[in-house]
């Protein structure tokens, strides 16, 4: 082992390009995952409008029923907006198509179903009813009721 003059110098190329490869994969494995955080909060902000809108849709459509057929609107939020088309597939049910679109630039679609009440039903001889017991009661005078007069004692 006298003559190792040369040895040194490709072994520390070796090891200094192995270092380098290493410092350079880390670092684009810790970008790609700042890129696919970015994605999941984007699509986290759009799944969260979705869910709110379906969740007022929802209770809204408890007590009354939509008055179109076929609805179209746009609710605006903080975080973004979320479009709405709906449309009638049976006398309890809605098809909603909805499209999300965040502040950030996140867009999402989606279509789910709303269940609404059934149609109101009229009954013609409970409306006649209603009606004639209405009609009566603003016709009739109010009855009176004698009240009695204290007399002072002199």
């Amino acid at each position: 082992m006298k003559n190792s003059k040369g040895f040194i110098f490709p072994a520390v190329l070796f090891y200094t390009a192995a270092i380098f490869l290493l410092i350079q994969t880390m670092t684009q494995m810790y970008l790609t995952e700042i890129r696919l955080t970015k994605n999941l909060i984007a699509q986290l902000e759009t799944e969260t409008l979705i869910q709110m809108r379906l969740h007022e849709a929802r209770q809204e459509y408890k007590s009354k029923r939509p008055t179109n057929k076929i609805l179209n609107k746009k609710y605006e939020y903080p975080h973004g907006f979320v479009e709405v088309a709906l449309s009638e597939t049976s006398p309890t049910k809605y098809k909603a198509a909805l499209i999300a679109k965040t502040t950030n630039g996140g867009v999402r679609s989606i279509s789910s179903t709303v269940d609404v009440p059934p149609p109101a039903k009229s009954n013609k001889k409970v409306d006649k009813k209603k009606k004639k017991e209405e009609e009566k009661m603003e016709t009739e005078e109010p009855k009176k009721t004698p009240t009695k007069i204290k007399e002072k004692e002199e």
